[in-house]
């Protein structure tokens, strides 16, 4: 049987899971294929896709583009194109992306019709799938630290050193903002809704203080499954476990929603990678079972990392993971 799959999120944590699960929405004549939809981030600030945020006033592209590309089945040098970044400090396109500007102009082309440029984006890409922002409005997030320090937009909050290590007290959003319906109906529609792995706050959270958005989750008869990242991040979750990851996405769509955490239970660490990110005061995500007592979550521990030059989610890993939790109730 074919089930609806919704996932939520944004950055490279989105772009690994929808990486493994395409393979999974193409085989039409499995019994186990999915049909995926992807709710991203409208908030992101910094970047190339905060300088045409603010240049031409379209929604930021950046995450919305990531997940185009993974759940691309257009040629290998076309979604190459889409993710190359542009190197010479010496010109004004240094640091932009070409697929961000790909798809400016394609709102142009289409008249300032951003609906319009996006279903278009689609056909150009082959896409598995169906990609869209958590709402169509502009906005930034808002954060309130326990440290009593305001930052405002998102690439300030992401990237903020925050030397006190003060946990994030509240994320809200400067103006209100009506939810995307298409992403509503999808929420509502869905046999699971996979909702990270990515940056709690700016990744994650952004998407759930849109208050249709967390209802429709809440209302949604979905299993719903939480993938909590796999190190710590200064700026966010500074020496978080798997527990406050949790307990922070519940402070916005309620407790008893989430049904499912997945965690990676590699320690395995290799040694200098992980020297490398205690300089940056990045830790990997401690688990602890006595902190879930009298939750009623299912709580998976898995090996998922995949180490290179960086840790992070291996697609393959979590991929399947995924879908044995969606088909088989592992």
């Amino acid at each position: 049987m074919r089930k609806k799959v919704v996932t939520i999120g944004g950055g490279t944590g989105s772009f690994n899971l929808l990486k493994g699960l395409k393979k999974y929405a193409i085989r039409d004549d499995e019994d186990d294929s999915i049909e995926i939809k992807f709710i991203a981030t409208s908030t992101d600030s910094g970047g190339s896709s905060g300088i045409l945020r603010d240049e031409f006033g379209i929604l930021p592209p950046g995450d919305m583009r990531q997940g185009l590309v993974a759940l691309s089945n257009a040629p290998k040098a076309l979604k190459w194109l889409f993710g190359y970044r542009f190197k010479n400090e010496k010109s004004a396109l240094n640091g932009h992306n070409f697929g961000n500007l790909f798809m400016t102009a394609l709102v142009e082309y289409s008249e300032g019709n951003e609906r319009k440029a996006w279903e278009e984006i689609h056909r150009i890409l082959d896409v598995k799938g169906k990609v869209m922002p958590a709402t169509w409005d502009k906005t930034h997030i808002v954060a309130t630290y326990e440290d009593g320090k305001v930052l405002e937009k998102e690439h300030i909050i992401d990237l903020s050193k925050n030397e006190s290590l003060a946990r994030i007290k509240r994320l809200y959003l400067k103006n209100k903002v009506k939810a995307n319906p298409e992403a509503l109906e999808a929420l509502i529609e869905a046999d699971a809704i996979i909702i990270g792995p990515g940056d709690l706050y700016t990744s994650i959270i952004c998407n759930l203080i849109i208050e249709d958005i967390s209802k429709s989750i809440c209302n949604s008869k979905a299993i719903k499954i939480y993938n909590c990242n796999i190190m710590t991040k200064p700026s966010e979750t500074p020496n978080y476990t798997v527990a406050d990851h949790l307990h922070d996405i519940e402070k916005y769509l309620g407790g008893g929603v989430i049904n499912i955490v997945t965690y990676n239970n590699n320690t395995n660490f290799d040694y200098y990678l992980l020297e490398k990110y205690k300089e940056e005061k990045k830790y990997p995500v401690r688990f602890d079972k006595k902190e879930f007592e009298g939750k009623n979550i299912k709580l998976i521990g898995k090996d998922l990392i995949s180490e290179k030059d960086i840790i992070r989610h291996d697609s393959n890993k979590l991929s399947k993971l995924m879908m044995d939790i969606i088909f088989y109730d592992v």
